[in-house]
């Protein structure tokens, strides 16, 4: 399933208390499609939008994170890289992660 037919899966949300995530991704990226549907499927509370960034679509994002992705942001704080371990999971889905 691609990326942004994952997305597609849960309806858009408004933002909360819990601040945006940004997920470094690229085409055909099997790990990003993990990641995000592990957040999507596996989170109990209303995530904010996940900015799905393409590290392709700019020089610099490539340089930074071309053999690290997927890599989850909150805020510009990494939160995971390559997979999503299930103490970010938990802080996920229980709204503990950094608040902006």
């Amino acid at each position: 399933m691609a990326v942004r037919s994952i997305w597609r899966l849960r309806p858009q949300l408004s933002r909360s208390a819990v601040a945006e995530l940004t997920l470094y991704t690229r085409t055909g990226c099997g790990l990003c499609e993990e990641m995000l549907e592990a957040i999507l499927t596996q989170t109990s509370i209303a995530l904010p939008d996940i900015d799905l960034v393409d590290i392709d679509s700019r020089p610099e994002l490539l340089a930074l994170y071309a053999n690290r992705i997927p890599v989850l942001e909150q805020s510009g704080i990494e939160l995971a890289a390559g997979r999503l371990g299930p103490q970010v999971l938990h802080k996920l889905s229980t709204g503990l992660v950094t608040q902006s």
